[in-house]
């Protein structure tokens, strides 16, 4: 928690230390960011123990979803957040002026954006991507939803790896 709050502030401000805000679980912080990430791999870990799939196995069995499938509005700013990740890379890196370099508060700026909106996904009722009643029979509802779970996890351990940052699976 301590290291994200260092990382989200510019590398050259002065900032004071606040361990209430450290240690919240709103906004911009770690517990905030490991809650995101654990609900998304809650999806997953489900899936992945009834199905058994690959990403790859995942993206076959869609084919078929692919052309008639129709996002809803939240399920698309996801996937478009998640283009942006070189973006976000690329700011870290070399910053937004010149003698500006190494600049990781633009990746915990994207990683704060990026749970925010997947906090919309989880919570829209319309973008369902399992359906259970019984722990044993658990049903996709759109397997190119678990393809946008897989694709933020994915990201997101990139993101936690970077920015040297333990990641949560439960919490």
């Amino acid at each position: 928690s301590i290291k994200y709050f260092e990382l989200t502030h510019k590398r050259v401000s002065n900032y004071k230390i606040d361990y209430d805000k450290i240690f919240d679980n709103r906004g911009n912080t770690a517990n905030y960011i490991n809650y995101a990430y654990a609900r998304m791999y809650q999806i997953w870990d489900k899936f992945q123990k009834i199905y058994k799939m690959e990403l790859f196995e995942i993206i076959e069995s869609s084919e078929h979803e692919i052309e008639s499938y129709v996002p809803e509005e939240i399920e698309m700013k996801l996937i478009i957040h998640l283009l942006k990740f070189p973006e976000a890379i690329n700011l870290m890196e070399h910053g937004t002026a010149r003698g500006t370099h190494l600049m990781p508060h633009n990746l915990t700026d994207y990683l704060y954006e990026l749970c925010q909106i997947i906090s919309k996904f989880y919570g829209n009722s319309q973008c369902y991507c399992l359906n259970s009643t019984d722990p044993k029979n658990v049903v996709v509802v759109h397997y190119s939803r678990i393809i946008v779970v897989a694709m933020t996890l994915k990201i997101m351990n990139t993101m936690f790896d970077i920015l040297g940052i333990e990641k949560l699976e439960k919490l």
